[in-house]
């Protein structure tokens, strides 16, 4: 058997036959499910999803039987009537009264948008965490980041309550995913793309797919792609659509800090999310200055120890690890 790959409607199918009735035909889905589920951890994310969905349509037809016992329950064999065929169990009456209460389940439902699961992630100081979401969608989580996922049964909700996240989205047709941070919302269907709370705002960079970005305060959305970047400040775009190297973008994850041409002032506010020691520059001239490399995470003051060699200022650590920046 040529086993398929990550199919949602495949796995609905063999979830409703492996609920038919049968013991056969259900016996011979189950085996088939788990063969498919073992493939691949694509395979098992995608297999809970749907049964995630599955066990909340099953509560709210659990709700609805109870409210409407006559209606949804089938029909006695003394109450049934004579039917040629010996598989139906359900007197029609009966049937098309299930029926209408059935599609007005799944309108409600649809409607409603019910929450399937949900869960927090956090990070501390100079902490790097990935984690799957109950969609099968990966997230890698940047230092000092907070964010809340739920995932509902027509759409996908991120909440990103401070810092930075890297998303890799599985893809669901119909079940849109957002990212919702401080004023701004970043909708997608799959993709893969980055968020940054940024002085007041974000910065939105995609590195695979598109995705669409919503401030509050502007009248259209704008999309971008594959290398490109969008910030937003208060609700509003800043600057426009930017190309960018993508990969420099989140060269944190591969704890590396990569600056090309930023301003000092710019360096040293990425450095300050990676320690807690302040870090003060007391003239503007110095943080107008520009500044190329690459750092390692793993020993952030080693950028600070080299300012004093690169440009013309003095540098203090002080013993609470704060740093005073002055020039000479």
């Amino acid at each position: 058997m040529n086993l398929p790959l990550n199919d949602s409607d495949y796995v609905n199918r063999l979830l409703a036959r492996s609920r038919c009735g049968d013991p056969q035909r259900e016996a011979d889905a189950r085996l088939e499910l788990e063969q498919w589920v073992a493939v691949s951890d694509d395979n098992r994310r995608c297999y809970e999803a749907q049964r995630q969905t599955v066990i909340a349509l099953d509560a709210s037809l659990d709700s609805l039987r109870q409210r409407y016992p006559r209606h949804l329950a089938p029909a006695s064999a003394a109450q049934a009537p004579a039917v040629r065929n010996p598989r139906r169990g359900w007197a029609w009456p009966t049937w098309s009264s299930a029926l209408v209460l059935l599609l007005g389940v799944g309108l409600t439902l649809w409607w409603v948008n019910p929450v399937l699961s949900q869960g927090e992630y956090v990070t501390g100081l100079g902490e790097h965490r990935e984690v799957s979401l109950s969609d099968g969608s990966r997230v890698q989580l940047n230092t000092n980041t907070h964010l809340d996922f739920v995932r509902r049964l027509r759409s996908r909700e991120v909440q990103l309550v401070q810092g930075e996240a890297l998303f890799e989205v599985t893809h669901q047709a119909n079940i849109p995913f957002e990212v919702t941070s401080l004023d701004t919302r970043v909708r997608v269907l799959g993709t893969v793309f980055n968020v940054r709370q940024w002085q007041e705002g974000n910065q939105v960079t995609v590195l695979e797919g598109r995705v669409q970005v919503t401030p509050d305060h502007e009248a259209d959305a704008l999309q971008i792609t594959r290398g490109q970047q969008l910030r937003t400040r208060h609700g509003l775009f800043v600057d426009g659509i930017r190309d960018v190297d993508a990969t420099q973008a989140v060269s944190w994850r591969d704890g590396r800090l990569v600056f090309s041409g930023e301003t000092l002032a710019e360096a040293v506010a990425e450095l300050q999310r990676y320690r807690s020691g302040r870090i003060r520059i007391h003239d503007s001239k110095l943080g107008a200055l520009r500044i190329s490399g690459s750092f390692s995470l793993a020993k952030p003051d080693e950028l600070l120890h080299l300012l004093p060699e690169l440009f013309a200022l003095n540098l203090v650590i002080n013993p609470d690890q704060s740093v005073d920046i002055r020039a000479r």
